[in-house]
């Protein structure tokens, strides 16, 4: 039988799942990091574009169905931080922002991140196209590694008393 975790248990299940996120955000953005020389133009030169492509259509398509795996990860995390919202022990303030921080990145995975990135494996758009996706992608990587990061420092806020 699951059951919900215990009310001291979820920083650290937010915690585990931050960390693990930012962990494949990072291996995202080593990748994404190529856009940054290039930032402005309209059209990323085709070495940029065919490396992250590659790396795409690797993390993206044929590791299914490992990407499941981010998926139920960033979805318990979730969860736990709703849940910790209500009747954690963290101050009040601290359990809104970790979930307000959560929420973004999750919008930005079902909406930019993983169809972007299917979409950009695919490489049957113009190049204009996949410099937008590519542009996007790691956009949307800076920000989410951003937003998880604090989550985790947040997590560490000491706990109200009694």
């Amino acid at each position: 039988m699951i059951t919900a975790p215990a009310t001291g248990h979820m920083p650290k299940l937010i915690t585990l799942g931050s960390g693990f996120l930012l962990a494949v955000l990072w291996a995202n953005l080593m990748f994404d990091i190529q856009v940054w020389p290039h930032w402005g133009n309209k059209t990323l030169p085709e070495e940029v574009l065919s490396s992250i492509a590659t790396y795409y259509a690797r993390v993206a398509i044929e590791a299914s169905p490992m990407g499941y795996l981010v998926g139920l990860v960033m979805l318990m995390t979730l969860a736990v931080s709703v849940r910790n919202v209500f009747v954690g022990l963290q101050p009040r303030w601290v359990r809104i922002a970790t979930f307000v921080l959560l929420i973004g990145p999750v919008v930005a995975a079902l909406t930019v991140i993983f169809p972007g990135a299917q979409k950009l494996a695919s490489r049957t758009d113009t190049l204009n196209v996949q410099s937008e996706l590519a542009n996007a992608l790691f956009t949307a990587h800076a920000v989410c590694f951003a937003a998880i990061f604090l989550v985790l420092i947040l997590q560490f806020t000491p706990r109200r008393s009694g």
